[in-house]
């Protein structure tokens, strides 16, 4: 474990994938909510991350779609996300979340 407690583990070798199916070409659905605060800032930059990763490996791929559900949209609308959201949600195969935790929010 390191000083942030994450624990480090060795990655699987080719033989893992033996007698898998992994598709050639994949591109990945990926919401992205900055939430309030340095969210606003490391989902641009995770986003970045991702591009460059995609960049750089032939078949991968992502979508982004951005929600901006966060303290602003609480002030606005008085609710965290619209009623639908989780369905909105349902049909990404992964969310990005930045951060969540204005104390000016109940």
């Amino acid at each position: 474990m390191d000083r942030f407690g994450v624990h480090a583990t060795a990655s699987r070798g080719p033989d893992f994938y033996q007698g898998a199916s992994i598709p050639m070409s994949k591109t990945y659905r990926i919401a992205c909510i900055p939430g309030d605060g340095i969210g606003k800032e490391v989902i641009p930059a995770g986003q970045s991350v991702l591009q460059a990763l995609a960049a750089s490996q032939p078949g991968l791929g992502f979508e982004f779609t951005s929600y901006g559900w966060g303290g602003d949209w609480y002030r606005a609308h008085g609710e965290m996300m619209p009623t639908d959201g989780l369905s909105e949600l349902k049909n990404q195969d992964a969310i990005l979340f930045g951060s969540a935790g204005d104390p000016h929010i109940p």
